[in-house]
């Protein structure tokens, strides 16, 4: 019994094709192909599948009042916003939300056109969406604790 084909956005395919562009690991770009498909195992996924039964494991590693989905892990949670709002200083750029992956990727991709950083700009987004995945894996796996400065550290320093 096999699952019908999934339908696939244009843009989210767009997206997708300009991912495999980069010149990174392939744990990470397998991670980012996962996080522009909404595949990954956030908590909320897990409660879809029957993992987590307790409504109260679903929620955001790190801040712990919204479920945790994708576009709030990434792009909606307060930590996470503190964290891109960092990143789009470091580059210069007028924070713009996104609650998207796909129009967050793509629009992250337009607004950096600093010659410095316009060649790396995805993968800027990837270091960033893998880093906070690593930490959110990190508080859940270790019991690690979200520490902004360090985290933003991290991500100017892959990038």
């Amino acid at each position: 019994n096999r699952a019908a084909p999934m339908a696939i956005n244009a843009n989210v395919v767009d997206a997708l094709q300009q991912l495999w562009l980069n010149d990174i690991p392939s744990k990470v770009n397998i991670f980012g192909w996962r996080l522009l498909l909404a595949k990954l195992p956030t908590r909320m996924a897990l409660v879809r599948k029957g993992i987590i039964v307790n409504p109260r494991e679903s929620c955001c590693a790190f801040c712990f009042r919204e479920a945790e989905d994708i576009d709030h892990l990434f792009f909606n949670c307060p930590f996470s916003n503190q964290v891109w709002t960092k990143i789009y200083k470091w580059l210069n750029v007028e924070f713009i939300p996104f609650d998207e992956s796909w129009k967050h990727f793509v629009t992250f991709g337009l607004l950096v056109t600093n010659k410095k950083y316009a060649k790396g700009r995805h993968v800027i987004w990837l270091a960033t969406t893998w880093s906070l995945w690593r930490l959110r894996n990190h508080i859940m796996f270790r019991g690690d604790l979200a520490n902004l400065s360090s985290l933003v550290d991290q991500i100017t320093y892959i990038s």
